[in-house]
């Protein structure tokens, strides 16, 4: 045997429920909303701190490119550039 009550609410508390519902509700909107901005506020601040930084602190590391070298390619380059009079040639 399956029996269903309806629950009747009183019209004078069922409005005070619906006010309520709609505070609880908006308030959690607004909470989410800010919660996310300050979530995004932040993460921008950081990456433009960090962008900052890193202008900041440019070294000769930033713009080396590393590339293999044959043996060839060196044989060329002592034929072609080396000269053995200036050491800084070879290190340069």
């Amino acid at each position: 045997m399956f029996l269903q009550v309806p629950c009747i609410i009183p019209t004078d508390k069922l409005l005070n429920r619906k006010i309520l519902g709609l505070i609880i509700s908006a308030s959690a909107v607004w909470i989410y909303l800010f919660v996310h901005i300050s979530v995004e506020y932040i993460k921008n601040v950081q990456q433009n701190m960090f962008v900052d930084w890193d202008v900041k602190t440019i070294s000769a590391a930033d713009y080396t490119v590393e590339f293999r070298v044959t043996p060839e390619m060196y044989e060329y380059f002592q034929d072609k550039y080396l000269c053995f009079t200036n050491p800084i040639s070879e290190i340069g």
